[in-house]
């Protein structure tokens, strides 16, 4: 029985066995007890492997009962505790040519295996046979795997897009991946197509990290209005680039486009046409590098505070840090491997016209006296909470004749989220009514004197880096002082200096 074969960097460079699957086992094999016996945790690696070589031929034979052979080696491939060689022994003895499994069934398996597998030799063996059989169903399959980070090899060494490359030779790893997008849609025979299309616009946020490939590769789309009303995805892609000029880089963040596209109520659709507005009024330098986290600052500015809206980039920075300069700043301390600048000297050059402005309107929003009293009394409220970490989104006040006013508005975790009094975890409502938020923000506040930990941690920076968000991280310096740090998802962070509780009214 041939094995599941080589992926290599040609791709398959040679077809050989993993190990000998047909290979006896030094005991004797009592049939009527075999299946029981490979689900045994007492049993050996090396006797387990020698019952599961058996199996295909003892089913052959009759000796075996083929659905419940496939089943017990079913139970041991989805055992991700077991060895990786027992479990390659049994997709082995599956999926090889003359395994138990027919061709349509191995597909499935492989296709329903590999979105979730962690396990390297198993991806690895998965790959390979989907290359050899040819099994072109296994592609959402494939990119679901292959946008999974893996920080120890590079893309172009990943089994993964290795067999999306050998499965698709006429094709660019950039051109399957956005086919596979495309061809997911919500009448696709994919099931989970959500899912596929969120972790393949995540993989081309790895491969194109810019958006560039991305828009070009969307110009088509783009050009057509009658673009179907039963893909809301496409729509709101169109919408983006052509309303707001931008596009979502990450999966969440086309997830969070999608919501705003698609949101058809009344104040949905005013604030849809006033950041349309607002961006279709910049001049094309200003338009550069424009995400969605900008497009609320930009729509209050052009509202609220025009001067800033039609200032220059040089304007901006200026006043950014006029009011940076004089304020008291915390580095900090916790990270003693590495140092992270945090200062507008280090940053400014990297930023775009729409990030000073975005830091301003901020700025403003947490200076406001109400919103500061907010924000010491969530402190307070989390410092007493060990359980967790809190935290929300500071958006505009829904309260008529008040929409010029920003509000903290607190989302604490779920308690079946709660990690630890370290973390802090998003609900799913604080990203789904969080759209038009300026940005999200949490707590260091588990001690009254926790400057050692002012700034965001990395934990933090990936999370901005997956949301696509503006984040703040206020810490508590003492008992009349947070510290205030802005992170954006490309890595820019800025100290944003101190706020101090406010002054109570009256005696």
């Amino acid at each position: 029985m041939p094995g599941i074969g080589l992926i290599s960097l040609g791709l398959v460079a040679a077809v050989v066995m993993i190990g000998p699957v047909g290979c006896r086992s030094n005991r004797p094999v009592d049939t009527g007890t075999l299946l029981v016996d490979i689900r045994d945790p007492k049993l050996s690696t090396r006797t387990k492997l020698g019952l599961i070589g058996q199996t295909p031929e003892l089913v052959e034979a009759g000796e075996l009962d083929r659905s419940a052979a496939i089943e017990a080696l079913k139970d041991i491939i989805w055992s991700r505790r077991l060895p990786s060689i027992t479990r390659e022994r049994a997709l082995h003895a599956l999926l090889d040519e003359g395994g138990l499994l027919s061709a349509d069934q191995g597909e499935q398996l492989v296709a329903q295996l590999l979105p979730t597998e962690t396990d390297k030799g198993i991806v690895l063996a998965l790959s390979k046979v989907a290359v050899l059989r040819h099994w072109v169903g296994t592609t959402p399959a494939l990119v679901r795997a292959f946008a999974k980070p893996d920080v120890t090899r590079a893309d172009d060494q990943r089994p993964e897009g290795l067999a999306l490359l050998e499965l698709h030779p006429d094709q660019s790893i950039e051109e399957i991946v956005f086919e596979t997008f495309l061809a997911s849609g919500p009448t696709s025979s994919q099931g989970q197509h959500s899912r596929i299309r969120r972790d393949a616009w995540n993989l081309l946020s790895r491969l194109d990290a810019s958006g560039e490939m991305r828009v070009d590769l969307l110009s088509g789309l783009i050009a057509d209005e009658e673009l179907s009303s039963d893909d809301p995805t496409l729509s709101a892609l169109r919408r983006g680039l052509v309303d707001l000029h931008t596009i979502p880089l990450t999966g969440e963040e086309l997830q969070w486009l999608t919501r705003l596209a698609s949101d058809d109520s009344a104040s949905g659709r005013t604030w849809w046409e006033e950041t349309r507005t607002a961006v279709q009024n910049l001049p094309p330098e200003r338009r550069r590098g424009l995400r969605l986290r900008h497009m609320e600052a930009l729509r209050w500015a052009a509202k609220y505070r025009t001067a800033w809206a039609n200032a220059s980039i040089e304007d901006l920075r200026a006043e950014l840090d006029s009011r940076l300069e004089p304020r008291s700043h915390h580095r900090r301390l916790s990270d003693v491997v590495r140092f992270r600048s945090e200062s507008l000297d280090t940053w400014g050059d990297a930023m775009v016209w729409a990030d000073f402005l975005t830091a301003l309107v901020i700025d403003d929003a947490i200076r406001q006296d109400h919103l500061e009293a907010e924000l010491f009394d969530q402190a307070d409220a989390d410092r007493s909470d060990t359980t967790t970490e809190y935290g929300g989104i500071i958006r505009i006040s829904l309260r008529r004749g008040r929409e010029d006013q920003f509000v903290a508005a607190m989302y604490p975790p779920r308690p079946v989220m709660r990690e630890n009094d370290t973390s802090f975890v998003a609900s799913p409502e604080m990203l789904i009514e969080g759209g038009r938020a300026v940005a999200h923000y949490h707590f260091h506040v588990q001690r009254v004197g926790n400057g050692q930990y002012a700034g965001p941690s990395d934990g933090d920076m990936l999370y901005a880096a997956r949301y696509g968000r503006d984040c703040l991280v206020f810490t508590s310096i003492d008992k009349d002082t947070l510290a205030v740090d802005l992170y954006q998802p490309d890595g820019v962070v800025l100290d944003l200096g101190d706020i101090s509780i406010p002054e109570k009214d009256g005696p």
